[in-house]
């Protein structure tokens, strides 16, 4: 089951989860990420707003397996953690599901084949009735506080630890959360809002994202990057679709 929260209200870019990103609402890249994602049974939108509601009715279409959940007023303020708020969205529309994955808007370039093979990570290691968690992280190329930053032993796919002052292996490799998914197991994400903790329960599991793929919105100026990487993606898209139908014959 995905989540996927998006509050009206917004500091830095305002109404930021609308906001037009490549001539569509930013949360609409994050719903059709989760809707191509083979892995994901359900994908739940869990909003305070109208206006993100209608457009995340749009984007979910008539799909099944996909709906909107209206959160409550004291889950939509700026101090709200997203710990309850997942547990909420889970509680109103997806009970069935034991394995569960938050994807946050802010990350419209994570795509489907990222959730897909961090969900093939987290499967290996998944045991009913265990907390457990996976943090899709990035190396860590800039400073940041120690409370995002995670360790990779390059003998351990797929491990993580928490930052420590001295790395646990040799080879091990700095790493920071990018923000684009947080997938728990139902145990873990209990435990997760019952104490609001900066760790998840039970993480463990980390996801390698390319910082091109790493970006989070949180100001105009990071809108504009992401303008600038999708316009990029595009170019190559059509360079690799005109290259193909070069070698086909076809143009």
């Amino acid at each position: 089951m995905a989540v996927i929260p998006a509050r009206g209200g917004s500091k830095r870019v305002p109404r930021k989860n609308v906001a037009l990103l490549g001539g569509r609402p930013l949360i609409a890249w994050t719903i059709e990420a989760a809707l191509g994602a083979s892995c994901v049974g359900k994908v739940v939108v869990s909003t305070d707003d109208d206006e993100i509601q209608h457009i995340a009715q749009q984007y979910l279409g008539d799909c099944r397996h996909g709906c909107v959940v209206r959160r409550p007023p004291e889950l939509a303020t700026d101090q709200a953690p997203s710990a309850p708020v997942v547990l909420h969205a889970w509680e109103q529309a997806g009970s069935e599901f034991d394995m569960i994955v938050l994807l946050q808007p802010t990350s419209p370039l994570r795509s489907a084949d990222d959730i897909e093979a961090a969900a093939r990570v987290f499967a290996r290691e998944f045991r009913h009735g265990e907390p457990i968690a996976l943090t899709s992280i990035t190396p860590a190329l800039e400073p940041a506080k120690a409370a995002v930053l995670r360790w990779v032993d390059p003998a351990r796919p797929g491990a993580v630890q928490p930052f420590s002052p001295q790395p646990p292996a040799k080879d091990a490799e700095l790493h920071r959360l990018n923000g684009a998914m947080y997938m728990l197991s139902l145990p873990s994400l209990r435990q997760w809002a019952a104490t609001c903790t900066p760790f998840l329960p039970g993480e463990r599991l980390g996801y390698v994202m390319p910082a091109e793929r790493s970006l989070d919105i949180d100001t105009p100026e990071d809108m504009r990057r992401a303008e600038g990487a999708l316009a990029e993606r595009l170019t190559v898209g059509r360079r690799a679709t005109g290259l193909q139908a070069w070698k086909e014959g076809r143009v």
